[in-house]
């Protein structure tokens, strides 16, 4: 299963369901700080293949399409 967590700020509860449901979470977030503390939590609880965080402002996509491969 994949989630978008819309407005995922730092990426704590991106992590707690991530690590919980065993699945794959993408974080968008429009602050660049924001996206690299969640980058760096990510990688430091060892979640980088669960996790990815990226810049975007969902307020202005007409469609948010982003992809989580398993590689």
């Amino acid at each position: 299963m994949k989630v978008l967590d819309v407005g995922c700020g730092v990426g704590g509860p991106a992590r707690e369901i991530a690590r919980f449901a065993d699945i794959h979470v993408t974080g968008i977030n429009i602050n660049d700080y924001q996206i690299q503390r969640a980058t760096l939590a990510a990688e430091r609880a060892g979640m980088s293949e669960q996790l990815k965080f990226v810049k975007g402002d969902f307020m202005v996509s007409d469609r948010i399409y982003i992809s989580h491969s398993r590689t």
